[in-house]
């Protein structure tokens, strides 16, 4: 329950534009990295974008990654802060910000002499209104924004992926080389890892006709968790005819075609999946060929024909 009333703490941000545009917090994510029993320090912004003074509060908890999604999932402070909340400090838990003006939080992050290696994650959480009114009063309506952090402790890390599936929901048959795509990731590791790759289209002479980002954005994968990726490869939106034609001109394939999605992280870590199978069949390019063909055929007959006529004409 708490964890529900939290999120929807988080779901006022969004759905209040007043709220969002109150303030603003920067980074997003931001990554680190320490050995045991080392001090780590980083910064968080806050931007207040309103035209009077404003006091914001700071807090750290726990997050961890919904699954198949990997958004995140914010876990309260008294339900749940071992780990990296323990660690994390700022400089103060309270801060005054003048109008139209930022600051800059130092944040630090003692890790353990006896931390074991591997990641740990908490959300900066700031808040315009003090935590224990809005943990003792669901009414109060609050706006929270959350900057995610991630820590490695170094030593015995491990980073490991597995590719459990690739699909794609589109038929067998394709008209042009976009189609939507899903494939899933899971993190066998104790760090978590951003996988790099591509989506190959291939044809049956293994003829790459097209190529895409497999993770455009970077996304995360945590440790002991399984995130699912979504995407398109190429254009599925309705294209006019000469687009069409235009395109399947550049890929130039037609038959049996492979999509192959091949990942790499670490330094030699790499998943390669099995290959989805589509025919492609370019209907608008065989069109605008049968066409020029027939008209080709069509100008050569005229031809022949005026051809006998004036043979005819000049042997009479």
């Amino acid at each position: 329950m708490r964890r529900f009333l939290l999120a929807v703490c988080f779901a006022v941000v969004l759905s209040m534009p007043s709220l969002v545009h109150a303030f603003a917090v920067s980074p997003a994510v931001i990554e680190l990295s320490g050995a045991r029993g080392e001090l780590v320090e980083t910064t968080v912004t806050i931007i207040n974008t309103k035209t009077a003074d404003q006091t914001f509060y700071l807090q750290a908890i726990k997050f961890a990654p919904r699954e198949d999604s990997g958004e995140p999932q914010f876990i309260p402070y008294d339900e749940d802060h071992a780990g990296l909340p323990e660690w994390l400090s700022f400089e103060s838990n309270r801060v005054n910000i003048l109008a139209q003006s930022r600051v800059d939080v130092p944040v630090r992050i003692r890790i353990p002499d006896d931390a074991p290696s591997g990641g740990y994650y908490a959300a900066a959480v700031v808040s315009d209104a003090p935590f224990d009114i809005v943990a003792t009063n669901g009414a109060t309506v609050s706006a929270k924004m959350a900057v995610l952090i991630l820590l490695t402790v170094e030593g015995e890390t491990i980073e490991s992926l597995a590719l459990l599936d690739f699909v794609s929901p589109d038929g067998p048959l394709l008209t042009q080389p976009g189609f939507g795509y899903t494939y899933r990731v899971q993190n066998q590791g104790n760090v978590h890892v951003a996988p790099e790759g591509t989506i190959a289209l291939r044809d049956v002479f293994g003829r790459l006709v097209a190529v895409s980002d497999a993770n455009p954005t970077g996304s995360r994968v945590l440790p002991a968790t399984t995130r699912s990726f979504a995407g398109e490869f190429g254009s599925e939106e309705r294209m006019s005819f000469l687009d069409a034609v235009a395109q399947q001109m550049q890929s130039f394939a037609i038959g049996p075609v492979e999509a192959t999605l091949e990942l790499s992280y670490a330094e030699e870590g790499k998943v390669v999946s099995d290959p989805i199978r589509f025919w492609f069949f370019p209907w608008q390019l065989l069109l605008v060929v049968l066409l020029a063909v027939s008209a080709l055929i069509a100008i050569h007959r005229t031809y022949l024909s005026l051809l006998r006529k004036k043979t005819k004409r000049s042997a009479s």
